[in-house]
């Protein structure tokens, strides 16, 4: 009752009402893991980087790279990232895939002009085929460059929107990368950027956020999403299975759908994937073989 007397009323009685869910591109989003968990550090940290103080001008084309592990949950966290925040966007939510996209595939005089190719097809695929945005009046694609002149036309109009670019790869070399990843932007000063990689170098004009994996307790708990504990012999199993696992979300949900699918029927679930493990020795085997590769490959072995 005193809250409810706290509440405002009169002309300021709307604020009560939660604004409209802006609209999200394309339709639907990539599915989430519904198991999803931890984490949030993370998506407040995003959220803080993506709303620094504004001074004036300032603030304008924020943009943020999320880098990590192969499997650490770039993409996931993204996605969270989305869902969780997505009133702070009246603008819209766009998502962008860049996985179709190899640089190694071509040499680097005519890696910027793929490029631009890719990020316009990656455009289209997320906005559709909106006549005088994407396509002419025949319904043909724009080409990348009158492409990226329509959306700043069109973004400049808009309020804040997300602009988020999954699955950016490693490109080289350095001044090209920089360029690219420049064009990749989102095409408003209304717009923030977040970008997922698995590349760890600094990119000029954006702020980098390292991904860890996640904690003993976290790992526990997202085991536990799938089956939880029954007792204190399963409890144990669950943290020596966390353990092994290193806290990285992939083998974590792999290990997951193990217990839910592979061990459904089981009496004791954990006590069963721990003994496979063990068993099998895979993990030892593959920290081995990222200790041999270190040299070569520094922290990137691991993954």
């Amino acid at each position: 009752d005193k809250l409810q007397a706290l509440l405002p009323c009169g002309s300021l009685n709307d604020e009560r009402q939660l604004p409209p869910a802006p609209a999200r591109y394309p339709n639907p989003f990539p599915r989430g893991n519904p198991h999803f968990t931890g984490r949030n550090r993370e998506l407040m940290r995003i959220h803080s980087l993506l709303h620094p103080p504004r001074i004036g001008a300032q603030a304008s084309n924020v943009a943020l790279h999320a880098h990590g592990l192969g499997g650490i949950g770039k993409t996931e966290l993204a996605l969270q990232y989305a869902e969780q925040f997505q009133t702070a966007y009246p603008g819209g939510v766009y998502w962008l895939n860049l996985a179709g996209f190899d640089p190694e595939r071509f040499s680097a005089d005519s890696i910027e002009e793929n490029a631009k190719h890719a990020w316009a097809h990656a455009v289209h695929s997320a906005l559709g085929e909106q006549i005088g945005l994407t396509v002419d009046g025949k319904n043909k694609p724009f080409p990348a460059d009158v492409l990226r002149q329509k959306l700043v036309k069109h973004f400049a109009e808009c309020q804040d929107f997300l602009w988020i670019v999954d699955n950016v790869p490693p490109i080289q070399p350095a001044d090209r990368r920089e360029r690219i990843l420049a064009d990749w932007q989102a095409p408003a000063a209304q717009g923030r950027t977040l970008i997922t990689s698995r590349d760890s170098l600094a990119l000029a004009g954006y702020t980098p956020l390292a991904l860890e994996r996640l904690s003993h307790e976290d790992s526990q708990r997202l085991l536990a999403q799938y089956r939880p504990p029954r007792h204190d012999t399963e409890k144990r199993a669950c943290a020596d299975i966390a353990s092994q696992l290193g806290g990285h979300p992939l083998a974590l949900t792999l290990a997951g759908h193990a217990l839910d699918c592979v061990h459904g029927n089981s009496e004791r679930p954990y006590a069963d994937l721990l003994h496979e493990l063990t068993t099998r020795a895979a993990v030892p085997v593959l920290e081995n073989l990222a200790e041999r590769m270190r040299p070569e490959l520094g922290d990137k072995a691991s993954g």
